[in-house]
């Protein structure tokens, strides 16, 4: 069952409009006062009457439901206090344990057990407050009830468990999400009320879309926008983040998935299937640059990607530290060099179409003994990036973190579109850095056995 849709209020909201017009703060105050303290206490504990309609918890049989939406939708908000609902009550637990599942150990301790405002330990109804031991992992309701914290990085923490109820944060970031879902995940929850509740903004990944249509699965969610409570500040930023991006937009606000803008150079597939948290011992580390000229609310940013050429022959994308720097400083260089004594690249290369000898005389100005090599662009955009793509498509290109981690460059990789008017200044810097490697004359002379170039004519 499907219930993705715009969420309306939430039962407190729809029971005070009941009684006319939205109260005022002072309205609120009133209605506080004239209860007792114990109607007070029932009233801050009741998840329900405060929760929107995408946070509860579904009615009905079904094995997983699928909370899915935009960054700041109440995802966490309505995991930890569904958690707090199925540990406080044993018909539902059974005499089975608890897990929360984030992708690192680190992660569910920061984000879900730990944040001020939405974690498990903060939401806690009043005189039901968990005790957390760190060292072991575990949490401890005041009645006995237990839950494990485990990560998507360590599937064989989560192996063997005897699990009642367990929360997914973020699944798709889980390296091999999918075998660990189906192979291990699957088998540890078997007691009592035996369901799992995945929490995601969503990727593109097949096998998610198709768990979705599974007749077990219960599917709510909501947009950014849909979130009466989330900070004004907060919204601003996001609204800033994804401004003229309505392609990740859609994906990172609103919810949706987006496999590959019709017209773009490769799926995510192409990128995700061969993402790696490791790398072998490089040949190489590149530093390439595509920069901004101007610095104003509508310049370009400035793509910045560090890129290593494998002793396997294979490309690894290590950091993406694009963005919008000040020019007239030299901020924009400042960044380059501290990358490459970072990292110890052989090499910084930069396209000089726009900048000239600018680009080289700046970077100078930082470090004169930086190894530097500058490209012209004498081709489009897309014949560059084309095979580029074709190694993205082989496999031969490997990200090296999640896609957290690359979110706004793999975004540009599936949803560019050649010709379009905004440049993908973070791809183009890839497209520098994997041809430099795999696909110029020099690499053709370095390498001219290699299988990379070979396989595009070397």
């Amino acid at each position: 069952m499907n219930a993705f849709a715009d969420p309306k209020r939430s039962k407190m909201q729809a029971v005070l409009a009941s009684h006319g017009s939205l109260p005022t703060r002072a309205d609120g105050e009133r209605f506080l006062q004239s209860l007792t303290a114990s109607q007070r206490l029932q009233l801050a504990n009741d998840w329900d009457m405060w929760a929107m309609p995408h946070q509860r918890l579904p009615p009905g049989k079904w094995r997983q439901w699928i909370l899915r939406g935009g960054r700041g939708s109440g995802k966490s908000a309505a995991a930890h206090n569904t958690l707090h609902k199925i540990a406080r009550d044993p018909k539902l637990r059974g005499r089975g344990t608890l897990a929360i599942i984030g992708r690192t150990h680190s992660d569910v301790r920061t984000n879900n057990i730990l944040d001020p405002e939405s974690g498990i330990m903060a939401t806690a109804p009043i005189g039901f407050k968990p005790t957390f031991q760190d060292q072991k992992g575990i949490l401890t309701w005041p009645n006995g009830a237990i839950c494990y914290v485990l990560s998507g990085d360590a599937p064989g923490s989560i192996r063997g468990k005897n699990l009642s109820f367990a929360i997914c944060d973020e699944m798709p970031e889980w390296p091999d999400s999918e075998r660990t879902w189906f192979e291990v995940l699957q088998p540890a929850v078997r007691k009592g009320f035996a369901r799992v509740m995945v929490c995601m903004t969503p990727k593109p990944l097949a096998w998610l879309r198709e768990l979705e249509k599974d007749e077990d699965t219960v599917v709510t969610g909501a947009t950014t926008f849909d979130n009466p409570f989330l900070a004004g500040d907060a919204l601003k930023a996001f609204l800033r983040a994804y401004a003229n991006k309505p392609e990740a937009s859609r994906q990172e606000l609103y919810g949706e998935y987006i496999d590959k803008v019709q017209g773009a150079l490769i799926e995510f597939r192409h990128i995700n299937d061969n993402r790696t948290l490791a790398f072998p011992k490089l040949r190489r580390i590149i530093v390439a640059v595509d920069p901004a000229t101007t610095n104003n609310s509508d310049s370009d940013e400035t793509g910045i990607i560090v890129y290593g050429e494998g002793e396997d022959g294979q490309g690894y994308v290590l950091a993406d530290e694009s963005g919008k720097f000040e020019i007239r400083t030299g901020e924009w260089a400042r960044k380059i060099c501290d990358l490459r004594s970072k990292w110890k690249a052989n090499v910084v290369i930069a396209e000089v179409n726009n900048g000239g000898d600018l680009v080289e005389a700046t970077l100078r100005a930082v470090d004169p003994s930086i190894p530097y090599e500058s490209v012209r662009a004498s081709k489009g955009k897309e014949t560059r990036a084309e095979p580029v793509a074709t190694l993205y498509e082989l496999g031969k290109i490997h990200h090296v973190g999640t896609h957290d981690k690359f979110r706004l460059l793999e975004t540009e990789w599936y949803s560019w579109i050649p010709g379009s008017r905004k440049s993908p200044n973070r791809l183009d810097a890839v497209v520098w850095a994997a041809t430099h490697a795999h696909l110029s004359d020099k690499a053709a002379t370095k390498k001219s056995s290699d299988g990379l170039f070979a396989a595009f004519g070397g």
